[in-house]
């Protein structure tokens, strides 16, 4: 339907804009990496989200950014269907205060 397309096309726009702050902003770099891998795994590239989102995490963990990082790990774990860190990941949402992230995790 239209508002898929729609969706699409504003998603790829986004996409863009998250990127090119990326370039210019060493910050930017996690988020950017999150939402690439995301939406890489929603199109059906599991092999590429999963490295995406890898070296989010890394980047995340060098940058110093816990909830960039944390979010990167549950994504990582949604996309391999491995709930084996999980109770570790909604820990470190605990700490950090993140309610609405722990009312999302599955």
């Amino acid at each position: 339907p239209r508002h898929d397309r729609d969706f699409t096309r504003i998603r790829k726009i986004a996409l863009k804009a998250l990127e090119n702050f990326a370039r210019t902003q060493t910050l930017g770099r996690p988020l950017n990496l999150l939402w690439t891998g995301v939406f890489a795994a929603e199109n059906g590239n599991q092999k590429k989200a999963e490295k995406i989102l890898r070296q989010g995490i890394d980047v995340a963990e060098e940058l110093k950014m816990p909830y960039e990082k944390n979010r990167m790990r549950y994504e990582l774990a949604q996309l391999m269907q491995d709930n084996t860190d999980m109770g570790e990941i909604k820990q470190e949402f605990e700490r950090m205060g993140c309610v609405y992230d722990l009312t999302n995790i599955t």
